[in-house]
Formats: structure tokens, C-alpha cells, sequence
């Protein structure tokens, strides 16, 4: 048994006290920078499926949705420095198999390619292109099998210090996802988008900027009778700041507008908000911050979209040289426009999310460590058949070099 295996690996490692070769992030090729990584995760999970129920619909019939899990996470990160500029290739994946419920079992893998240059004379450009066949979280749609995609997502980012306090930057995003089964052909789609964002700095490390996006959004088969494809623009204003070394965080704001191509959708305008903050509240203990409110194209085939409102919070804290210990919560609220009707009940549908979590890491050596990590996780919805209760504890060990 997988969970037998990990106990016994662990127990073996901490009695490991040897000198490693070579420390983490120290791996060269010629001229490469190479860090491969392994992680071995056994988990339990209380609501595999995320239902009501808590049981998992396996070839028609209800099972029951409590599982173990063990979990492997290859990773390679391969870099070419050249001078201030880089060319990155980097490898992810996460290959899950159930102790019983094996239609649950999956394999994400996530490829990037990327190239970064600065120029001496204020001139920056980084062009990306990552590709993903994955699965979406449990949940995250109301079908009963497993929602496999790919997904394919180029960009480039151009950007121009003018001189004195000015500075602006260009963005440009081509995203496809094509869903697996036919089932989901009604989320199949393309989006491009473009971007631009003004700068004007008023203190060494802290600038105010404005910023202007278009997305235009093109369904490759839409339902009947009208159109989903859609125009997003948002028009953000905020500021970036490092007041010092122990604060830094990234605030924007503004209005977003979503216009559908075809009268008979209802449009969208609403508040957007992005937010992110880092601070160091202790040499030892650091906060971190997120807000976000956004619309999302739905995964419900009777909805034209989504409003996501939401934030979370992790604090985490270095014990001794060796021990950090991590705490979270996040709140997620889901607002669908349409009506819905759902057991002779009908009302919009509003999905209130919380999540929290407890972890600690060990590092035995600077390139290997194990942790466990606790997360619960609830959904309340305005329908009782997508409310769930989760509760998730794991054990992991990992190796980085």
C-alpha cells in the first residue's frame, strides 16, 4: 500500500544525515541551469466527487466518495543565461491514483517555453507559449465524469522606460481550450487579448499606472439560438509598490464591460478589482494577500458567464532554520446571472466558498523536505445539490535540485 510506502520513506530520510553533493539550484549542463524536482504525496480525501452526498457516481450507481490518494509531481525547469536576458523550458505534471475510485484517476501535464530580454537602453520583451492537458477541480461543473481539456496559451509582453518617471508596457494573449468529451463542446473557445499600461512613478520603488484591456471572446460551437461570443474591457487604475524590502503589493481598479455579440445575451458592467500584497511582518514571519473580482466564462451551459468575487490570506512562519509552518483561508463568492431552475426551485444561483488550511515543512537537506498540510473546504449555495464539505489531509515528500 502506497501510504505504507511513504511512512517508511519518510522515516528512512530522517535518519539521513549526510552532506549532499551538490546544494539546490546548483545542477549545470554547459551552459544550462538545470533543477529537476519530484514530489510523493498520500492523501485522504473525505469528498473526492465534491457533492452534497459526499458520494461519487461510478457507472451509473453511487459509491462512496471517501478515498486515498497518492499523488506524483515531476517537475524540470531548464534555464540559458545569456548575460541580462534568458531562454527558460520548463516541465510540470501530476499524475493522481485512487485506492478505489479509479475513474477518478488523472495525469496533468503542463509544458512552458519561455524568452525573457532586457535591453541597457530601458527596453524589455518576454514571449511565452505554455500548453496544458488537465483536468478541471471537482466541482468546478456539474457533470459526474472527469472534464478533460487542452489548452494552449501564447503571449508577449513589450515594455519601454520613456524617460524620467514614464514608463508603459504592451501585453498581447492568444488562449484555446478544447474540452475532451462532447459534453463540454459548448465551452470549446478562443480568446484574444490585448493590452496597454501606463506608468508614473512617484517614488523610487512605488508607481501609479492606468490600464486598458480588450478580450474578445469566440465560441467554437455556440448554443441555439443565441451567441456566446462576447467583448471584455476593463479599464484599471492602482499603483505597484516596494515601500522596503519587507513590503511590496500590486492594487488595481476600475470598471470591466462584457458586450455579447448578440442582443438577445444580457451585458455585463461591474466593479473589477486585482490586488496582491506581500509583507514581511517579522524576519521570520511573512503575510500574504490577494483580492480579485472578475467575470469568468461559465462551465453551465444555461449561464452566459460568471461574477467572481473573492480573497485570501496565508500566513507563514520559520521556527527554526529547518521548520516553516503556513496558515490560509480564502473566500470565494460565484454570482450567476440567469435564472435557474433546480428541484421546482428557481432562483440565480450564488455559490459561497471557504477554504482553510493548516502546513508545516521540514527541510532535511536544502534540496529535500516532507510537510503535512490539512485543508477544509465548504461550499454554500443558493441550491442545496451543489452545496459540499471537504476535508483533505496529506503527507508529502519532495525533492529539488
Amino acid at each position: 500500500r502506497a501510504s505504507v510506502v511513504l511512512i517508511l520513506f519518510i522515516f528512512g530520510l530522517l535518519s539521513f544525515h549526510g552532506q549532499p553533493a551538490r546544494a539546490a539550484g546548483n545542477l549545470r549542463w554547459g551552459p544550462f541551469k538545470i533543477n529537476p524536482s519530484i514530489g510523493l504525496t498520500e492523501m485522504l480525501d473525505s469528498n473526492v466527487c465534491r457533492t452534497d452526498s459526499g458520494d461519487c457516481v461510478v457507472d451509473g450507481k453511487n459509491d462512496d466518495g471517501q478515498d486515498s490518494v497518492t499523488l506524483i509531481s515531476p517537475g524540470l525547469l531548464v534555464v540559458l543565461p545569456l548575460r541580462k536576458n534568458d531562454v527558460e523550458l520548463e516541465y510540470k505534471g501530476e499524475i493522481a491514483r485512487y485506492g478505489t475510485l479509479s475513474s477518478e484517476d488523472y495525469e496533468d501535464h503542463a509544458i512552458r517555453g519561455a524568452v525573457h530580454f532586457n535591453s541597457p537602453m530601458g527596453f524589455k520583451a518576454s514571449a511565452e507559449d505554455r500548453f496544458r492537458h488537465a483536468h478541471d477541480p471537482r466541482g468546478e461543473s456539474q457533470n459526474t465524469d472527469l472534464d478533460l481539456f487542452k489548452e494552449n496559451t501564447a503571449s508577449v509582453v513589450l515594455g519601454q522606460v520613456l524617460g524620467g518617471r514614464f514608463s508603459v508596457e504592451g501585453t498581447g494573449r492568444f488562449m484555446t481550450i478544447d474540452y475532451d468529451a462532447s459534453r463540454n463542446d459548448f465551452r470549446d473557445r478562443k480568446e484574444a487579448t490585448g493590452g496597454a499600461t501606463a506608468f508614473y512613478r512617484v517614488q523610487p520603488k512605488t508607481s501609479a499606472l492606468l490600464e486598458f484591456l480588450w478580450k474578445d471572446v469566440s465560441y467554437d460551437k455556440n448554443l441555439e439560438p443565441e451567441s456566446r461570443d462576447s467583448t471584455v474591457v476593463d479599464v484599471l487604475t492602482g499603483m505597484i509598490y516596494e515601500i522596503s524590502a519587507k513590503s511590496k503589493g500590486t492594487l488595481k481598479a476600475g470598471v470591466e464591460t462584457k458586450t455579447f455579440k448578440d442582443s438577445g445575451r444580457t451585458n455585463y458592467t461591474g466593479l473589477a478589482v486585482s490586488m496582491e500584497v506581500e509583507h514581511q511582518l517579522t524576519p521570520k514571519t511573512a503575510l500574504k494577500g490577494l483580492v480579485e473580482r472578475t467575470s469568468r466564462e461559465s462551465s453551465v451551459s444555461t449561464q452566459d458567464y460568471s461574477i467572481l468575487t473573492g480573497g485570501g490570506i496565508s500566513l507563514s512562519h520559520r521556527f527554526t532554520a529547518k521548520i516553516t509552518g503556513t496558515g490560509r483561508f480564502s473566500f470565494g463568492r460565484e454570482d450567476y446571472p440567469n435564472d435557474q431552475t433546480v428541484d421546482s426551485k428557481t432562483d440565480k444561483r450564488v455559490d459561497n466558498t471557504v477554504l482553510g488550511g493548516l502546513g508545516v515543512v521540514y527541510w532535511i537537506q536544502q534540496w529535500l523536505n516532507v510537510g503535512a498540510n490539512i485543508d477544509l473546504e465548504q461550499r454554500n449555495s443558493s441550491f442545496n445539490t451543489y452545496d459540499y464539505s471537504d476535508q483533505r489531509y496529506s503527507m508529502t515528500v519532495a525533492l529539488v535540485l
